[in-house]
């Protein structure tokens, strides 16, 4: 073997490959659109087909359009659309916490970034819950509520 030869996985240009490039604003203008088109997919979708059903309420009142959690969690589709969009949109979110935890602790003094650190875990409890009331809705589960 040459002198001059190199081994391909010590010296590659892997480690430094980029796989997808992807600007932040396009980034985030995906990920708040997925649960915005699921949602007007929902009350669409609600409207046309579980029009009488969704909009129904026990006093009698008149609805012009169902309400959302009539729309996103109690028929077939637009449930399973919605958790879907959910589902999708959650690991983008956790990851920007955790990015913008970092992002925090680099650009705040040492006894500021407990402020950092707060508002990652709020952010990490609001996505979480989202997740929560997306997929264990009060309808499906209602005797559990009690």
């Amino acid at each position: 073997m040459p002198n001059d030869a190199r081994y391909a996985l010590l010296y590659s240009d892997y480690e430094t490959a980029t796989v997808l490039r992807l600007p932040f604003e396009k980034f985030s203008i995906i990920t708040v659109g997925l649960p915005l088109f699921a949602f007007l997919f929902c009350i669409v979708y609600s409207v046309v087909f579980h029009f009488e059903t969704a909009t129904y309420t026990h006093c009698q009142v008149f609805n012009i359009l169902p309400s959302i959690s009539a729309a996103i969690g109690n028929f077939s589709p637009q449930r399973q659309v919605w958790q879907m969009a959910i589902a999708l949109h959650a690991v983008p979110r956790f990851s920007i916490a955790f990015v913008y935890l970092q992002h925090h602790q680099n650009v705040l003094y040492q006894h500021d970034q407990w402020m950092g650190a707060v508002a990652c875990v709020l952010n990490v409890v609001e996505n979480i819950s989202l997740i929560i009331l997306s997929f264990w809705t009060s309808s499906q589960y209602y005797r559990k509520y009690l």
